[in-house]
């Protein structure tokens, strides 16, 4: 099921052991650390709850940390509070901190265990989920499912019939209006992706495209020529059948699209 997928993608998920009180080579351990310099506290260096991978000086996930960072914790006890002294390396990118030798107080809270679907409780749910109770979780995640499916019927049938449109109705496309339509396309690609630079345009459409320029034009040109002959199909629909648009359907359309694409306003 969907939640099963999500633990599978997502995770690893952990947990607390409470068969373990001592760190050993192998162990994810869940700490609080606050890093000062000069005895003060500086900006990004404290965190609570973080689970790190001791003997590989990384987070769970498997993200680097500066040299000397977790040699402290190795062998440490659960409830230790302990004293790391680390120097920051010369090129570091905070040039606030780069060369400076700084000290990291951790507290051990636990030691982790991998979880599975069985050990999921309440606190998962409002660490992953932002809600109180398993229950919760699972009808924010059945609520979302059936929203999901229902706009994916909405969107399927929609291009259903936008494809039995385009392939059964005939719709003749003025060449310089294709050509004029494409260009404006064409502009607004190298504008949002070459930041302008027309002769940045190969390079990125064989990076993230593999495809030459010409391929992408012509791929460009086949898009462009279905969509305006499904306007042009669209339009002869709505005059055939009466249909007009107002002030009021058009805000709702846009405000639709806003909700959607996540942007703040129109």
């Amino acid at each position: 099921d969907y939640f099963k997928q999500m633990f599978d993608n997502y995770g690893p998920f952990y947990t607390a052991d409470p068969d373990k009180t001592t760190v050993e080579e192998g162990d994810i351990v869940n700490v609080d650390y606050v890093g000062k310099l000069d005895g003060t506290a500086f900006n990004g260096g404290t965190a609570q709850n973080q689970n790190i991978d001791v003997y590989q000086n990384a987070s769970a996930t498997g993200t680097g940390y500066i040299d000397g960072f977790t040699d402290g914790l190795k062998g440490a006890s659960v409830g230790d509070v302990i004293d790391c002294d680390v120097t920051f390396p010369d090129d570091y990118g905070n040039t606030d901190l780069a060369g400076k030798a700084v000290v990291f107080t951790f507290t051990v809270n636990s030691i982790q265990k991998e979880m599975t679907i069985d050990d999921v409780d309440d606190a998962f749910a409002k660490e992953q989920f932002q809600v109180d109770t398993v229950d919760e979780m699972y009808d924010q995640i059945r609520s979302y499912m059936e929203s999901s499916a229902e706009y994916n019927k909405q969107k399927d049938t929609t291009t259903a019939v936008q494809n039995y449109l385009i392939d059964n109705c005939e719709a003749e496309v003025p060449e310089d209006y294709l050509t004029a339509r494409v260009d404006d396309y064409r502009r607004q690609y190298i504008e949002q992706n070459c930041n302008g630079d027309e002769s940045q345009l190969a390079d990125y459409v064989s990076t993230y495209y593999g495809k030459t320029v010409e391929e992408m034009e012509a791929y460009w040109n086949e898009g462009m020529e279905k969509s305006i002959r499904l306007e042009f199909i669209m339009d002869a629909i709505a005059d055939e059948l009466g249909v007009e648009v107002n002030q009021d359907d058009i805000d709702t359309y846009a405000e639709q699209l806003v909700s959607q694409n996540g942007y703040e306003s129109v």
